[in-house]
C-alpha cells in the first residue's frame, strides 16, 4: 500500500506528457515518453485510459486539460528563471551541495546547484528590494529556504524498501506534514513509499 505525500511536482502529475520549448519564438511542442510503457494504441477506455483525439481529429477535453496544464507549467518555469537570474545578478545565489543519502548522489555527487545567500538576503535595502519584490523573485527566495526545511523529511523517506529505521521526534512532526497518516517512532518506511506507483 501507497501512501500519498501531500504535494506532487508538477512534472510528474503531467507524466508521462510533456512540452518542448519551440525554437526561437516558435510554437512548444507537446510530448510523449514512449519508453514509460504507459501508450496503448487501443486505449482500454473501461479502465480509465484516455484517447489523445476524437473521432474528428481533435484533442479530447482531457488532453486540452492537460495540456492547459502543462503550458502553464512552461510559463511558470521560465518565470522563475528570469527571478533566478534576478537573484543572481544581485549576487545572492552561492554553490550548495546537498547533504543527499550515497544511493541518490552515486554515481557522483549533486553538482552546479545554488541556494539563496541568508545573510546577503537580509542585508538587501530600498530600490533592490523593492524590485525583487515586485519581480516576484523575492518570493522565490523565500520559497527556497522554506523548501530546504523540508530536506530532512526527504532524507528519511528515501529508504531502500522494507527498510525500518528510529525516527527522531523533529522528523516525526516534519513528516506529519507531508501526510495524512503519521509513523510511529520505529516505522517501515518501505511501507510508505512504493517506487513503482503509477501516480500519474
Amino acid at each position: 500500500m501507497c501512501r500519498r505525500v501531500g504535494y506532487v511536482p508538477s512534472r510528474y502529475r503531467g507524466y508521462p506528457f510533456a512540452v518542448s520549448a519551440g525554437e526561437g519564438h516558435g510554437e512548444p511542442t507537446l510530448c510523449f515518453d514512449r519508453t514509460s510503457g504507459l501508450y496503448r494504441e487501443t486505449p482500454n477506455l473501461s479502465q480509465g485510459e484516455e484517447r489523445f483525439f476524437d473521432e474528428k481529429g481533435n484533442l479530447t477535453p482531457f488532453m486540452q486539460q492537460l495540456t492547459q496544464f502543462l503550458g502553464q507549467c512552461q510559463r511558470n518555469r521560465h518565470q522563475t528563471r528570469q527571478a533566478a537570474q534576478q537573484l543572481a545578478d544581485q549576487g545572492l545565489l552561492i554553490p550548495w551541495t546537498p547533504d543527499v543519502p550515497e544511493a541518490i548522489s552515486e554515481p557522483k555527487p549533486l553538482q552546479g546547484l545554488l541556494r539563496v545567500d541568508s545573510a546577503a538576503l537580509q542585508n538587501v535595502r530600498g530600490a533592490t528590494l523593492e524590485a525583487l519584490m515586485q519581480s516576484r523573485a523575492l518570493e522565490l527566495a523565500f520559497a527556497q529556504q522554506h523548501a530546504l526545511l523540508r530536506l530532512g523529511p526527504l532524507r528519511a523517506l528515501y529508504r531502500p524498501s522494507k527498510t525500518t529505521l528510529e525516527l527522531d521526534d523533529q522528523t516525526l512532526e516534519q513528516l506529519k506534514s507531508f501526510t495524512n497518516e503519521p509513523p510511529t517512532q520505529q516505522t517501515d518506511l518501505g511501507q510508505w513509499i512504493d517506487p513503482q506507483q503509477d501516480t500519474f
